[in-house]
């Protein structure tokens, strides 16, 4: 009887994401498209090539556990920039709330309907 052997692991083509050299360029206002480029992120899709790069930055918006951890293992967070609307649970903007609406009655001489004016 043979005995099985385990099967060697294939070398990962995957890099790890630089978070310190994105959290700078966020800082100096780069693009996308410009972090990207810098970086060597790139994904496969052709209509949205930069979409590693936003994913990672959105990751680091909202302080995801699986994000940037600082040396002391503590998950750091980005600033949003000026415009952006705020990121993570219950900071969403408060959705208008219908005031009900005021019945207007209409006046005769000073009365309203509602009074007996008109009768």
């Amino acid at each position: 009887m043979k005995t099985k052997t385990a099967k060697k692991a294939t070398k990962s083509t995957r890099n790890p994401i630089q978070y310190v050299r994105l959290a700078q360029m966020w800082a100096q206002g780069k693009t996308y498209e410009e972090m990207g480029k810098a970086t060597g992120m790139k994904g496969n899709e052709a209509n949205d090539p930069y979409k590693p790069v936003r994913a990672a930055i959105s990751n680091m918006l909202n302080g995801r556990a699986t994000a940037w951890k600082d040396k002391s293992g503590k998950v750091c967070k980005l600033a949003p920039r000026a415009g952006m609307h705020k990121f993570g649970k219950g900071k969403q903007q408060p959705k208008p709330t219908k005031k009900a609406a005021r019945k207007v009655v209409p006046k005769i001489d000073g009365k309203s309907l509602a009074a007996g004016a008109g009768k």
